[in-house]
C-alpha cells in the first residue's frame, strides 16, 4: 500500500510540470496532537480557474504526522492529548475557491474537502496507558492494546491565502487552512493493573467507536506558476 501511495504521489506530482500549478511548503499543526510536516516536504495543487474571480484546485499531499488524538472514546476517557502516532498520512483535497483580486495582490477564500489514507498508524501506548491510569485510579499498569485504522477518513477544510506577484507569471503566496475529519479507529486490548487496594487484575478494554480526531491548522508558504 505504502508503494501504491508513494507512486500515485510522485505522479500526480510530476506529470503537470508543464502546466500552471501551485507548489510549496506546507505544515500541519493538529489539535490535541504533535507538530507534522510533509515528507517531502511538498503540497502540490493544480488550480482550474473560471474567470477571474472562481477557481477549483485539487491537491494532494502526503504528511509525516507525530501524534493525533482520539474522540468518541467510551464514557469518562479524557481524550485531550494525543493517542495516535508516528504515522503518515496521504491527502487529498478539492477546494472551491473565491477569487478577491487587489493589484499585486489577491485573497483566495475557500472551503472544500479532503480525504486522508493513514498508514504506519500506531497507538501510543504510553499516553492511552495515563489516560487508563487517571480514569481507573490505578497506580501501575502494562497493557496489551490494538489499534484498527480502517481505510479512508475525510472532512471538511476552510481558510484564507493571500498571493502576491513576484513576475509576470510567477507569484508567491501564504495561507492557512484549519482541517476538521475523522477516520474510523476502534482500539481493543487488555490490561494489568493495580493500586493501593486493589491486587494485580487482567482487565479487558474495547473502544468499537473510537475515531482519529484530525483536526488542525494547516500552514502553507510557497509559489504559484502560471501559464
Amino acid at each position: 500500500m505504502k508503494k501504491t501511495l508513494l507512486t500515485l504521489f510522485l505522479s500526480v506530482v510530476l506529470s503537470p510540470l508543464l502546466h500552471s500549478q501551485s507548489l510549496g511548503f506546507s505544515y500541519f499543526f493538529p489539535v490535541n496532537g504533535y507538530f507534522s510536516n510533509p515528507i517531502a516536504p511538498l503540497k502540490l495543487s493544480i488550480p482550474v480557474t473560471f474567470g477571474d474571480y472562481f477557481e477549483i484546485s485539487p491537491g494532494v499531499a502526503l504528511y509525516s504526522i507525530g501524534g493525533m488524538g482520539m474522540t468518541d472514546l467510551n464514557e469518562g476517557y479524557e481524550n485531550s492529548r494525543p493517542l495516535v502516532g508516528p504515522f503518515h498520512s496521504f491527502n487529498a483535497t478539492i477546494v472551491p475557491t473565491i477569487v478577491i483580486p487587489s493589484g499585486t495582490f489577491r485573497y483566495d477564500l475557500h472551503a472544500g474537502i479532503f480525504a486522508f489514507h493513514t498508514f504506519n498508524t500506531k497507538l501510543l501506548t504510553g499516553n492511552f496507558e495515563q489516560m487508563i491510569l487517571k480514569k481507573e485510579n490505578f497506580q501501575a499498569l502494562s497493557s496489551d492494546l490494538k489499534l484498527d485504522s480502517r481505510g479512508w477518513g475525510w472532512g471538511f477544510l476552510y481558510g484564507l491565502t493571500v498571493k502576491f506577484k513576484i513576475t509576470g507569471k510567477i507569484w508567491g503566496k501564504m495561507g492557512c487552512d484549519y482541517y476538521s475529519g475523522s477516520q474510523e479507529m476502534p482500539v481493543s486490548g487488555s490490561y494489568y493493573a493495580s493500586s493501593f487496594d486493589k491486587p494485580l487484575q487482567k482487565y479487558y478494554l474495547n473502544h468499537p467507536d473510537a475515531r482519529l480526531d484530525y483536526r488542525g491548522f494547516n500552514v502553507n508558504i510557497g509559489v504559484v506558476l502560471k501559464k
